[in-house]
């Protein structure tokens, strides 16, 4: 954690669902011109309203051909979620010229249990650190809190976490978590033992 004692003003800016995030974030990414880094669950990148954060998103690359743009997403649950993924990423690398390794990864379970957090930051100037995942339920029927602080120093320093998430993120898809227990093992009426977390 870090104190900031800010010599200049501080512009903080409330984003919240469903009133006014997506009036907010597609300008703000769009706004774009050096780098985009981004850490979320997941990015349901089928869905309308992410289609629209995804496609504000290229707008800013194809503006900026040079520019920084990496994401960190959180783990795979269960085998079920792979299927789902790798189709995910097929939309994200054909639709939206993000590619697995390059601008995206997966956060190391190893290291940290999950990427739950939401943070977005451009440019090393503005940051939004959010409750909103990347999911239309989120962004349009939700109730979600951010706040989004146009000052360099606290951008940069969770650009600095970023990094720190990112030089250890996994560049392929990860296999998820195994099952502990399967429908089949389990018997109607029966019992199975399991272990406790």
């Amino acid at each position: 954690s870090k104190t900031f004692n800010p010599t200049d003003k501080i512009r903080v800016l409330p984003v919240l669902s469903p009133d006014n995030y997506m009036k907010v974030v597609p300008n703000f990414l769009r706004s774009a011109t050096k780098s985009i880094l981004i850490e979320q669950q997941y990015i349901r990148s089928t869905q309308e309203a992410i289609g629209e954060l995804l496609s504000a998103m290229r707008e800013a690359m194809d503006a900026h051909p040079n520019m920084d743009v990496r994401i960190i997403l959180g783990k795979i649950f269960g085998k079920d979620d792979i299927k789902k993924e790798k189709a995910n990423l097929a939309n994200l690398k054909s639709k939206f010229g993000l590619k697995l390794g390059t601008n995206v990864r997966y956060i190391d379970t190893d290291r940290l249990v999950h990427c739950h957090n939401k943070l977005i930051v451009v440019d090393n100037r503005s940051v939004l650190v959010s409750s909103q995942n990347w999911s239309s339920t989120a962004v349009l029927q939700n109730r979600e809190a951010g706040l989004m602080f146009e000052y360099p120093n606290i951008a940069k320093y969770y650009a600095g976490i970023f990094e720190a998430d990112w030089s250890t993120a996994k560049k392929t898809l990860p296999a998820g978590v195994p099952e502990t227990v399967s429908e089949s093992r389990v018997a109607k009426g029966n019992f199975i033992e399991v272990v406790p977390a």
